[in-house]
């Protein structure tokens, strides 16, 4: 009984009917060269342009089935499902084949492209054979050859393939205007914080306070309500002239992140998290915190007494969080049913004053010009991350509150209508991968293009097959009968 679905004139073969895989070789790193052929490893295969790819390089001897050229097949039989596994054809230099790849060697009457396409369309097929868990899988070559694979005459096969393509040529040319499409909306984007920040998305009006009123303000709550203890911000360097990234309205004053925030100023919360505690309190990480948004999915609880122990840290509602150490990059503002959770210590806590807008300094940092002097502190080798003093010291430019909440509002509209624009093209994006996936479906059930009869038969194709299959093992038979002969003479000498 047929396992595919196919027309009743095409005949259902396997793998190992069709084609013979042949593995690459195990090189060693000692005999890697600087020169030589190229060596062919997983890495380079999955690459988009494997030409741009880092290649080791060999200059020994080596068995020819293992010599790859250009528009060879080839299948990645180790490696993650979905990405580094399947079949590929080769688009980079001649090289040499390294290990967990096969080359595919095709039997007469079988077009490479049809074999590559159906491959792809039946996957599932090889990934039903395939041991190893949901990170690195492999199939052995014993596995590989026994998946069903259906062929219709080799005229069919060309007309399919040809199919297939203009209709990948016609799916490239719509994901190339896509991403067009998304990198202008990116330009927008950057392009409208750009514009905020610089006083220039809304009016400033004469009958807003100015910035510098609210700063003296704050300053002068703070020193009613100072005990006489020193606090961090006291120790701010002055902002000078140099320091300073671009001009802003008369109206608005640079200030230090930490003259912004209330007593508690800007800290880091729980050392060491330990085990997940059930029903314990929710501590958020750099993996919760995103850009523009708190990730819910998963944050880890801990015990209620660690978590008392950094009391400082735990969220009131309304604070900015910053991603200081590990993943860089997150920045939100804490909303209120997020009240009462703690952050790590590799998440910084911005306790922005009532009068400030956490919203105005989430998109500042967020912001091409804000990120990059925030990253400009960055320091570390290969785990990065920001102090603590030097976010106290992070430039902020500040408008008059009235401003600050008009400019947000108008920047959320237009930011919502970019995103809107973003989703509709991942919306298409997907319609394409989709439409793509149900062509190679059509073509492998015998759907894409009609059945002529006149193209003959798919056992006549199986009898060819065949017959070359006979012949090979034929001249392999002579080829060792004569030189058992020889050996035999020499014997006898």
């Amino acid at each position: 009984m047929s396992k595919l679905d196919i027309p009743e004139s095409w005949v259902e073969l396997t793998l190992g009917d069709v084609s013979d895989f042949k593995n690459g070789r195990a090189f060693k790193s000692t005999e890697w060269a600087k020169t030589g052929l190229p060596i062919i490893r997983i890495q380079n295969v999955n690459a988009d342009d494997p030409s741009e790819t880092e290649f080791n390089y060999f200059q020994g001897e080596y068995d020819k089935n293992i010599l790859v050229e250009y528009d060879d097949l080839l299948f990645c039989w180790s490696g993650s499902l979905g990405t580094s596994f399947g079949p590929r054809i080769w688009k980079g230099p001649t090289g040499v084949l390294n290990q967990h790849i096969f080359k595919v060697l095709l039997k007469n009457g079988i077009e490479k492209r049809f074999y590559f396409y159906q491959m792809k369309a039946n996957i599932h097929l090889v990934e039903q054979r395939a041991h190893g868990g949901v990170g690195l899988t492999h199939i052995t070559k014993s596995e590989l050859v026994q998946v069903p694979f259906a062929i219709p005459p080799l005229d069919e096969q060309n007309r399919i393939v040809v199919k297939i393509e203009a209709v990948l040529d016609k799916v490239s040319n719509i994901e190339s205007l896509l991403a067009k499409a998304e990198d202008l909306i990116l330009k927008y984007q950057n392009a409208l914080l750009q514009k905020v920040f610089r006083g220039e998305l809304v009016s400033q009006y004469s009958e807003d306070e100015p910035a510098s009123h609210l700063l003296q303000r704050i300053q002068n709550d703070r020193n009613k309500n100072s005990d006489g203890k020193k606090r961090k911000r006291d120790d701010l360097p002055p902002i000078k002239q140099e320091d300073i990234p671009f001009d802003i309205p008369k109206s608005w004053k640079w200030v230090r992140l930490a003259d912004l925030c209330d007593s508690r100023g800007i800290t880091y919360g729980v050392i060491k998290l330990g085990e997940h505690t059930p029903n314990g309190v929710p501590c958020l990480r750099t993996s919760d915190v995103r850009p523009g948004y708190i990730d819910l999915s998963g944050p880890k609880l801990i015990a209620k007494a660690l978590s008392d122990e950094y009391s400082r840290t735990i969220l009131r509602g309304g604070e900015l969080l910053v991603n200081v150490r590990g993943t860089l990059g997150g920045v939100a503002v804490v909303p209120d049913h997020c009240k009462g959770f703690n952050v790590s210590r590799e998440v910084a806590v911005v306790p922005l004053l009532d009068s400030i807008s956490n919203l105005w300094i989430q998109n500042w940092i967020l912001s091409p010009i804000g990120s990059a002097c925030l990253f400009g502190y960055v320091r570390g080798g290969v785990y990065k991350g920001i102090n603590l003093e030097d976010l106290d010291q992070l430039l902020v430019p500040l408008p008059p509150k009235e401003e600050a909440l008009r400019a947000i509002s108008e920047l959320q509209v237009r930011l919502n209508s970019a995103t809107t624009s973003i989703d509709f093209v991942k919306q298409i994006k997907s319609h394409c991968s989709l439409l793509f996936s149900s062509v190679l479906s059509s073509a492998v059930t015998g759907r894409l293009v009609p059945q002529i009869p006149t193209e003959g038969t798919p056992h006549q194709l199986f009898q060819k097959i065949t017959e070359v299959d006979l012949r090979e093992q034929g001249e392999l038979t002579s080829e060792l009968t004569m030189k058992a002969k020889g050996k035999s003479k020499r014997k006898t000498k």
